[in-house]
């Protein structure tokens, strides 16, 4: 006979995940109603096209795109969507949500920034997560120094083709307003082309941080989006990304 206690625990154990479970679809629900609320129809027809541009900006062909969305934004689409890769030793589903957008650069070249929240500030924490986050960087980008603007300290860390400075990559003012995503949610972005993609923090990471709506992060993609300088009259809204861009 199980002994009372085990199947106490086991009950315990049971009603937990039940309640993570619904927890995590009462989220995806909300974030579901978010998407439409704001304009966003779903376009599962376009994930292999996506997907491709996802791991030309990884750097890998292990990443997957799921549930994707999108939404015209003056003369462009705004993609958003799951990143999905397998855990090389668990097997385990990872998955990052991510915007997707066109925007014009100094340079073609890729870069990479990782964004600091207020909240982890510059102590040990941070250094451990930036030696990390080298380890991990993608083949072909090297760590770049950082900018020496005021906004550098928002800036966990930022990558790039070896012997670019940043500044060669991404011009003062969108690198000013890229720092500013950690407060609206955005973790890393990733450039390589006219390509831009806006990771967004994890859930465990947002566990720390002070609550951020839907509706900030989209404001800010907006800006992002905005802050563009290519022009209105001449951008093929194709260009750049998925032809599937055409609606």
């Amino acid at each position: 006979m199980v002994p009372a206690a085990v199947v106490v625990a086991l009950a315990i154990a049971a009603l937990v995940v039940v309640g993570l479970v619904r927890k995590e679809r009462a989220s995806a629900a909300a974030q579901e109603q978010a998407l439409i609320r704001n304009g966003f129809s779903r376009c599962d027809g376009d994930a292999p096209q996506l997907e491709t541009v996802v791991r030309l900006l990884r750097n890998s062909s292990e990443f997957e795109v799921r549930r994707p969305w999108k939404r015209q934004v003056d003369d462009t689409v705004v993609y958003r969507y799951e990143v999905s890769r397998e855990d090389a030793e668990s097997t385990q589903r990872i998955l990052d949500d991510e915007f997707l957008c066109t925007l014009k650069r100094p340079s073609e070249q890729p870069v990479l920034l990782y964004l600091s929240p207020a909240t982890l500030g510059k102590g040990l924490g941070a250094q451990l997560i930036e030696k990390l986050l080298v380890i991990t960087a993608p083949r072909g980008l090297e760590k770049l120094a950082p900018s020496a603007s005021a906004h550098s300290a928002s800036i966990l860390a930022a990558f790039g083709p070896l012997g670019v400075p940043l500044g060669d990559l991404v011009d003062p003012e969108q690198l000013a307003l890229f720092a500013r995503g950690a407060s609206h949610g955005v973790f890393a972005i990733r450039c390589h082309g006219e390509h831009c993609a806006l990771e967004l923090f994890g859930a465990y990471a947002r566990r720390a941080m002070e609550p951020i709506r839907w509706e900030e992060t989209w404001a800010f993609v907006r800006r992002v989006v905005g802050s563009s300088t290519v022009g209105t009259s001449s951008h093929n809204p194709s260009r750049g990304l998925p032809q599937a861009t055409h609606r």
